[in-house]
């Protein structure tokens, strides 16, 4: 999927030297072929953070695809486009109805998404190093966001809250909505190197 594409931008704020997954990086923007962009999904041991860096890798990943296959560049590529369903089609399981024609239907109805719009999180941890029982590997999740998160997923709500302001009445100028985002989710944009 990522060779169809043309390859996946990503970027990294820190130098990557993972022994396991042989991926070598100096930090910065890099547009990763297939190969490459594997190995950077599985990497974990060079940052310190693991599982739950690799998650945020993967994530940004995500973003990064979702950003570069709703482009003008690939939606008005039919050569482009038709390629990347192939290999997505290749790539996952899918109802046995669905095929080729249909995903460029879809595909063409998410041309308006914006991959700012596409939002990633994690579940909220409480303690990253938990030991249950002697197994170390493990996080425990937040008592109080984590059932919050599960119940507005379930109820199909929005996971970042956003309060429009009410206008007072001696101001004329609308003041912007203030976004209230208590699981740190994060978009196509947070992935920017900065």
């Amino acid at each position: 999927m990522v060779d169809s594409l043309g390859g996946i931008e990503v970027c990294t704020k820190k130098d990557i030297n993972d022994s396991k997954s042989h991926l070598v990086l100096p930090a910065g923007v890099h547009n990763l072929n297939g190969i490459d962009a594997l190995k950077y999904v599985r990497t974990r041991e060079f940052d310190g953070l693991g599982d739950i860096g690799r998650m945020q890798r993967q994530q940004a990943f995500i973003s990064s695809v979702v950003k570069k296959a709703t482009s003008m560049g690939v939606l008005l590529n039919p050569i482009t486009m038709t390629s990347f369903i192939n290999s997505a089609l290749s790539a996952v399981t899918t109802d046995e109805g669905l095929n080729s024609s249909d995903m460029i239907v879809l595909a063409k109805q998410l041309k308006s998404l914006s991959a700012s719009n596409v939002r990633t999180l994690t579940v909220p941890l409480s303690d990253l190093y938990y030991n249950a029982n002697g197994v170390t590997a493990s996080v425990l999740w937040d008592p109080v966001l984590a059932p919050e998160l599960w119940e507005r997923l379930r109820e199909d709500r929005a996971v970042v809250d956003e309060v429009v302001p009410s206008p007072s009445p001696s101001s004329t100028k609308l003041e912007k909505p203030k976004i209230i985002d208590k699981f740190k989710t994060r978009t196509a944009q947070d992935n920017i190197c900065r």
